[in-house]
């Protein structure tokens, strides 16, 4: 069966057992893979599954679509930002794992002066792996997005955006522009599964799920769409809006020229 159980401070758990009842008992007593006994429960409800269901992508679609839903759940497994402890807590206290993932920790800085006074004189991966004819291109549309799209950009980098060069996500990216567990923005090295035709000179921005498309609108499903091998990449104009669906949401990405993106969202604005 798949359960649900409601806490008294709004908080929620999915689950899935043979037993429900042997494993209420198990959350009151913390004799389950959290370590204090749930107290604070206060309602519970339960969904028979057939034996020939997958119950663990059953509960996974559960916890997504209560997140999607914005409730607050103590589940560890896909739900990135949890408060719930873990083995790493009596290894390393809670405050410095916070501190680390922020960027605030104590670090040893020593030899990072003499670090730094080569840093600028070794290319990034950015500048010795793109194309020279898409630099500028990507820069300007990360530009954009920093000033116009992320608010208080600059008080905020690291705690709420950071940018990767050259990930291997994917396939590979030339750039990703990441905000929390999501990629706002990214630049792939090649788009493959466009008619089996490898594609670059295209980039991708995520919005949440419903902010462009209607909400029924399935994974992969597109809106606006054309036949893309009748706008190649020296298109001056061109995007296209896909709900895309990720391990922790769903989102309405919109693909976009490389260069394209202020265009593109003026587009947006008025469309």
């Amino acid at each position: 069966m798949i359960y649900v159980l409601e806490f008294s401070n709004g908080e929620f758990y999915v689950g899935k057992a043979q037993n429900v009842v042997r494993r209420f008992a198990q959350h009151k007593h913390g004799r389950t893979n959290h370590d204090e006994a749930w107290k604070d429960i206060e309602k519970l409800w339960f969904m028979p599954v057939s034996k020939n269901k997958d119950f663990t992508q059953i509960e996974s679609d559960e916890i997504c679509r209560f997140r999607a839903f914005g409730k607050r759940l103590r589940n560890r497994a896909l739900n990135l930002g949890h408060s719930q402890p873990s083995s790493l807590d009596a290894v390393i206290p809670v405050e410095d794992q916070q501190s680390w993932v922020l960027g605030n920790g104590p670090y040893n800085l020593h030899g990072a002066r003499e670090g730094l006074l080569d840093f600028d004189k070794k290319p990034s991966k950015f500048f010795r792996q793109i194309p020279h004819e898409c630099r500028d291109l990507v820069l300007s549309d990360l530009a954009f997005a920093l000033t116009k799209l992320l608010p208080d950009a600059v008080e905020l980098e690291g705690r709420y955006w950071t940018i990767s060069d050259c990930p291997g996500t994917g396939g590979g990216r030339w750039v990703t522009l990441n905000t929390g567990y999501l990629e706002f923005m990214y630049f792939p090295k090649t788009i493959p599964w466009l008619y089996g035709e490898p594609l670059s000179r295209l980039a991708y921005i995520n919005t949440p799920a419903g902010t462009l498309l209607d909400v029924r609108f399935s994974e992969g499903a597109w809106a606006d769409s054309s036949d893309i091998f009748d706008v190649p990449e020296e298109v001056e104009q061109f995007s296209v809006v896909r709900r895309t669906s990720y391990s922790s949401t769903d989102a309405d990405a919109v693909l976009f020229c490389v260069g394209n993106l202020e265009n593109c969202a003026a587009y947006l604005r008025t469309s």
